[in-house]
């Protein structure tokens, strides 16, 4: 895996992700793959600069993210990847597998509330080094 910086911009999402997050499986999942337990929903970031959205990009077309199969057919599968904010705040970016998902978003789940640890709101940028 590689190393790269991401920035984006963070914004209020559709609050669809709190309840995957609170799934039972997708909880496991991210306890046995990252080591942490999922605070409920997610900080979701849109790319900054192209070279960003070209980060997100080759996200998408990876073959060495951790695969989220869902067991339900009511929810997606997602390809998720290592990530640490700011000093000391890890985290896991989530792609979510859906066609009509745009392709200059991210989603990062964590053990803590993101926008409150990073004192962010909307409209600022974050950057993430993540392991692609």
């Amino acid at each position: 895996m590689t190393r790269v910086k991401f920035r984006g911009k963070t914004f209020t999402g559709s609050g669809e992700a709190s309840s995957f997050t609170n799934l039972h499986w997708f909880k496991e999942f991210v306890r046995n793959k990252f080591g942490f337990d999922v605070y409920p929903g997610t900080l979701n970031l849109r790319a900054a600069e192209s070279s960003d959205i070209s980060i997100l990009e080759s996200m998408h077309a990876s073959r060495y993210a951790y695969i989220l199969e869902s067991p339900d057919p009511h929810f997606c599968s997602a390809k998720l990847f290592p990530a640490q904010l700011g000093e000391n705040t890890l985290g896991a970016v989530v792609i979510p597998e859906i066609k009509r998902y745009p392709k200059d978003v991210c989603e990062i789940v964590s053990n803590v509330n993101l926008r409150a640890q990073l004192s962010i709101a909307d409209g600022d940028l974050v950057k993430a080094t993540i392991e692609v």
